[in-house]
């Protein structure tokens, strides 16, 4: 995708999906936005970086995007550090919390997830046969969601 290609895509975006109308200068301006090692920020190649920036774009004003993004060191940054994903763990945070409650036997605690490698999870016991039968116990991962027996 050539430069004007980019400009044009980005006008598309903020006419269709924000009530941010950036100029030309302005979008100039983010597509010229670099993390620290002189990466580009805005890697319309890599679609992650691109749905994660213009994410931010949909819910804050252009000014501030501009302003949290030439402060973010990588990616990694950008992506844990922004206000969406500050609402998103908390947001995950309540639906274990209620999930726990609403699952006899549910329990959130350590664990560590074959997926992901994260270190909390939901484990659920739940008793699917007679009494002298074994019960089933699964485990979610509090981050990436999968689920797995035990």
């Amino acid at each position: 995708m050539d430069h004007r290609e980019k400009i044009t895509a980005l006008r598309e975006f903020f006419d269709n999906e924000t009530e941010n109308i950036p100029s030309d200068e302005d979008l100039e301006s983010l597509l010229r936005l670099t993390y620290p090692n002189r990466h580009v920020i805005l890697d319309f190649e890599d679609e992650n970086t691109r749905i994660e920036v213009l994410a931010l774009f949909r819910k804050f004003s252009f000014t501030d995007v501009m302003d949290y993004l030439s402060n973010v060191v990588n990616f990694e940054d950008l992506v844990l550090n922004s206000s969406l994903m500050v609402d998103a763990r908390k947001a995950v945070k309540e639906k274990r919390e209620i999930l726990s409650r609403d699952l006899p036997g549910a329990k959130i605690g350590p664990g560590k997830c074959p997926h992901c490698g994260h270190d909390e999870l939901l484990r659920t016991e739940v008793q699917t046969a007679s009494a002298d039968e074994p019960m089933r116990i699964t485990y979610e991962c509090t981050q990436c969601r999968r689920i797995w027996r035990g």
